[in-house]
């Protein structure tokens, strides 16, 4: 019976609802004393190579998409939170995930949403440029 009305809940509140059942600790940034890792959708702390903790900085939601109660579906299949953050930039660099992305301008990066960002050249989805 609790699984009949489980499933009938879903039905009835949507994909949006199941997602925000399942949303989990954000994926992000942090700076420890040994530079900057990034904690990714499992929990796993990876080093960001070539990133500087100095002038290290999160590329996060605008505020005025905080307040959205949004849910893509990621490339691996896993739902994401509307507060993970996938770029983070220090002074020469801009990086999606633990990732540099080549030729992108820190001092014009922002995130535009989602996986979605643009510098005053190009616009980016993920690491890839778009335009």
């Amino acid at each position: 019976m609790r699984s009949m009305f489980a499933v009938l809940t879903l039905l009835w509140a949507g994909p949006e609802f199941a997602f925000a059942l399942s949303c989990r600790e954000p994926n992000g940034y942090k700076i420890e004393a040994s530079g900057v890792v990034y904690r990714n959708f499992v929990g796993k702390m990876r080093k960001v190579p070539g990133a500087d903790p100095k002038t290290f900085q999160a590329v996060g939601l605008k505020p005025s998409l905080a307040d959205k109660i949004s849910y893509t579906l990621d490339f691996d299949g896993m739902g994401t939170c509307p507060s993970d953050i996938y770029f983070g930039k220090d002074k020469g660099h801009v990086f999606f995930k633990e990732r540099v992305i080549e030729d992108a301008d820190p001092n014009t990066f922002e995130l535009v949403e989602g996986a979605y960002a643009k510098d005053k050249e190009r616009v980016y989805f993920r690491d890839l440029i778009v335009t």
